[in-house]
């Protein structure tokens, strides 16, 4: 393959071809093209679930099995539990800023590429907020915690209902 000469140093030119409308060749050509295909992955990812893709790849290159990756969250100082990480990586949300901080510290991921890493999960997340849609029950969908209380509070609404429609009806 022939090289071209750049500031001192050989480089070896790739020849691009137009990838046309093939997703994957056109990730495959910015790869070529991108000093940093960890970065160029990240500018590239667009749903969560490319995100979460691209954690697994990151805990694979490290080696580190569920467990170990738990392990070595404690001694970091960030208690995540081993199902906490499987559910991470088998799900479709994006991870909280501090269990994202904590994989990727743990993972042996260098401190200079977390703030990419961060920015991709904000700009996704950022997405998701101008897309959601305003449904009643869309708050019902978010999180556990949530739609506990929140069916909590419609059972406690019914059963006052219920004790109001008793009381006025044994009048």
């Amino acid at each position: 393959m022939p090289t071209a000469r750049r500031a001192g140093t050989a480089q070896a030119t790739v020849r691009l071809r137009d990838p046309g409308d093939s997703l994957p060749k056109l990730v495959h050509q910015a790869h070529l093209i991108s000093n940093n295909s960890a970065y160029t992955a990240l500018d590239l990812c667009s749903t969560p679930q490319h995100f979460i893709e691209l954690l697994e790849r990151l805990r694979r290159t490290s080696g580190l099995s569920l467990r170990e990756l738990s392990n070595r969250c404690r001694l970091n100082g960030y208690p995540v539990s081993k199902s906490t990480l499987h559910d991470l990586l088998k799900g479709q949300e994006l991870p909280s800023t501090d269990l994202l901080h904590a994989f990727l510290h743990s993972c042996g991921c260098d401190a200079d590429d977390w703030m990419a890493w961060h920015q991709t999960r904000t700009r996704l997340k950022i997405a998701q907020l101008l897309t959601r849609t305003n449904q009643p029950l869309s708050l019902l969908r978010r999180d556990r915690f949530t739609r506990t209380a929140a069916l909590s509070l419609l059972t406690l609404t019914v059963l006052i209902a219920q004790v109001i429609v008793t009381l006025t009806l044994a009048k």
